[in-house]
Formats: C-alpha cells, structure tokens, sequence
C-alpha cells in the first residue's frame, strides 16, 4: 500500500518500480486532479482499475488516453458511494458502505493523515475552502474540517 503525491513524483513510475516494471492492479484516485489520473493511468498494470472517486471540475484537455490507453487497456471505474442507488445497489447499500469503511479505519487499514490537509476549524472552513478548492486545488488533496 502507498500514498504518492503527485506534485513532487512522477507516480506511475514509482508504482511500476515499487511491482518491479508490472504495476499496480488497483489505483484509487482522491484527488480529482487531472495529472493525477494521467498518473493513475501510467502506473496501472495491463487491464488495470482506476477507482476514481474524486469530484473534478470541467476537463478542458490534459487527459492522456493515447500509449497508456492502447496498450495498457485500464478500466476507469467512477466510484460514487455518497447516496443510494450506487453502482453497486442494493448488495452494498449506503450503510454497508459507511459500515465498513468505518470498520476498516478503526483497524487501522487506511491512513488518511497525508492526504487530508489542511485540517481547519469550522470557523475558517469556508476561506480554507476557497484557498484551496477553487483557487488552488494543486496544494490539497483533501481539505478537513474539524467541529471543536
């Protein structure tokens, strides 16, 4: 399991030589960054998934489908799990979803700390939210916000 930032690494080439030149079955992709599906896509192994589950703004180019899209063939899945019906309903309602994503950050399973920052106050959310949603989404994956 790893967390790559993207602004500081070329990802898909890290994640073929973390697989030793095969790359990764599975890229679950937060973000909702461009270059960071281009990314997800150069690190897939062949018929690879891209679970992608962030909210991106309108494309207006920067998708690479061509070499990584022929030859590599990855499956892009949207994965959309915030209401019912799902693309998994009814097997996985929305509770079993929370459920078990809930289950599993109590074991211990996933490590969010690097990827939700900043964490502000509730007080300061909507500024925060502007900084660094819609004006510079490149300098946080996740923004947090803590309820004191």
């Amino acid at each position: 399991d790893m967390a790559l930032d993207p602004t500081r690494q070329e990802v898909g080439e890290e994640l073929k030589r973390a697989t030793g030149g095969r790359g990764v079955d599975v890229v679950v992709e937060t973000s909702g960054n461009y270059e960071a599906l281009n990314h997800a896509f150069r690190g897939l192994a062949f018929g690879g998934n891209v679970a992608y589950v962030g909210w991106s703004k309108e494309c207006k180019g920067g998708l690479d489908f061509g070499e990584v899209a022929h030859f590599t063939i990855p499956n892009l899945i949207f994965a959309r799990a915030c209401s019912d019906p799902n693309r998994d309903h009814p097997r996985w309602s929305f509770a079993r979803i929370m459920d078990t994503c809930w289950r599993m950050l109590a074991e211990g399973r996933f490590n969010c700390e690097d990827i939700l920052q900043p964490v502000v106050p509730f007080s300061e959310s909507a500024e925060a939210y502007k900084e660094f949603v819609e004006l510079h989404p490149e300098r946080s994956v996740k923004l947090g916000v803590r309820f004191d």
